[in-house]
């Protein structure tokens, strides 16, 4: 919950901000009886500075694997540093297994993202 509270940069005492997480649940509980509490109806602007959280603290590792699956795909894994090279061959057999990607799609698709997300 001191992460949470971090992130969200809460000011004032914690112990009000988590009684006021936990009164907001309640008042949706008593609202929607027998209903598992849709946390993202009930904060959904901490939710939003939250996910934002997460993507910053990952984006370097993102952009990190991305560069290294263009990499994989252009000069192949010789060129690369072992460890590189497995987590980006990984990364290329998901896309294959999971969505269906061939080389020349999973190529165009991370060039796509690279320019969109970090240029």
């Amino acid at each position: 919950m001191a992460e949470v509270e971090s992130i969200l940069e809460m000011t004032g005492r914690r112990d009000e901000f988590r009684r006021e997480v936990i009164s907001r649940i309640g008042a949706w509980s008593v609202d929607h009886p027998r209903q598992k509490p849709d946390y993202e109806k009930i904060f959904p602007r901490p939710i939003i500075a939250l996910r934002e959280s997460f993507f910053e603290e990952r984006k370097k590792q993102v952009r990190k694997i991305n560069e290294d699956l263009l990499v994989l795909l252009t000069d192949g894994p010789d060129k690369m540093q072992p460890d590189a090279a497995a987590a980006a061959t990984t990364t290329l057999t998901t896309l294959k297994s999971r969505f269906g990607y061939c080389d020349n799609c999973a190529k165009d698709a991370v060039l796509a993202l690279i320019r969109k997300r970090y240029s």
